[in-house]
Parts: C-alpha cells; sequence; structure tokens
C-alpha cells in the first residue's frame, strides 16, 4: 500500500516553502533527481546571454524536486503556484507569470515534454519526459 505525505521544502531564495509529497510503503525506486534549473532551455539560454544562472534558479530547484517526487494533482497546483510566489518575491513578477503558465501548459503526467537537464557532472543533455509532474518515475508510471 502507498501513502502520500506532505514534506515541506525550504526555497533557498525566499524561505517560503512548497509541499513536496513523500511516498512510503512498497514501492519501486525513484530515478535519481535531475534539474533542468528553470525549464532548461530559459536557464540555458541565460547562462549563455549573461554568463549567470537566472536570479530565480532556487525558486526552479524547489519546484523540480516537487515535480520529480509527483503526487496527487493537487499539490502541483501548490508547487506551480509556490514557484511563482517565488519568482515574485525575488523581483521578478512578469517572469513569474511568464513561468506559472507555462509550467501548468507543459507540466502534465502524461505530457513527455523535452527539456535540457544539467547532469551532476555539470554537463547538459536533451531529455524527455522530465518536465512532466512525477518525472522521477518510469514514463508513462506516475504517483498520484
Amino acid at each position: 500500500m502507498l501513502e502520500i505525505e506532505d514534506e515541506a521544502t525550504d526555497t533557498p531564495t525566499t524561505g517560503s516553502s512548497v509541499s513536496t509529497p513523500r511516498v512510503t510503503g512498497t514501492q519501486a525506486p525513484l530515478k535519481p533527481f535531475t534539474t533542468d534549473g528553470c525549464s532548461g532551455f530559459l536557464s540555458f539560454n541565460w547562462r549563455l546571454l549573461f554568463g549567470v544562472a537566472p536570479p530565480w534558479e532556487g525558486c526552479c530547484l524547489t519546484h523540480d524536486r516537487a515535480y520529480h517526487q509527483g503526487g496527487p494533482v493537487a499539490l502541483r497546483l501548490k508547487a506551480d503556484t509556490e514557484l511563482m510566489r517565488c519568482v515574485a518575491a525575488n523581483g521578478h513578477p512578469y517572469w513569474a507569470i511568464i513561468m506559472f503558465i507555462a509550467v501548468r501548459l507543459g507540466g502534465p503526467r502524461w505530457l513527455p515534454f523535452p527539456s535540457l537537464r544539467k547532469q551532476t557532472d555539470g554537463r547538459w543533455k536533451f531529455s524527455m519526459n522530465e518536465v512532466r509532474w512525477g518525472y522521477g518515475w518510469k514514463f508513462p508510471r506516475y504517483k498520484e
């Protein structure tokens, strides 16, 4: 039997928190956590143009942790809303709205969307199936 519990995660840039579901019980292991920063292409291009990470990238890392784990769809909305709040709190309200719309459209559990993922060795890799809600689980599986 699987149970899903909420676990608060602090956002490094603002101290706000987003619920990250923690799945307990008998389960197949999650794939190792990877992040695409802020939707891969945005982070990658921001670094190319400005030579630094986007100023709100800590917000995206917290959001990616929630998406990696998955869980009930209500937690997805909460994670997306917290991302918007965090980016706005870092002084970028217009980017916050754009990013909220993007994650709502591009992040459903059933939609394998392309992304650039930063690997643990620092290299970037093109990837599918790792932007959707519950991407830590093998596609098309997810945890709800």
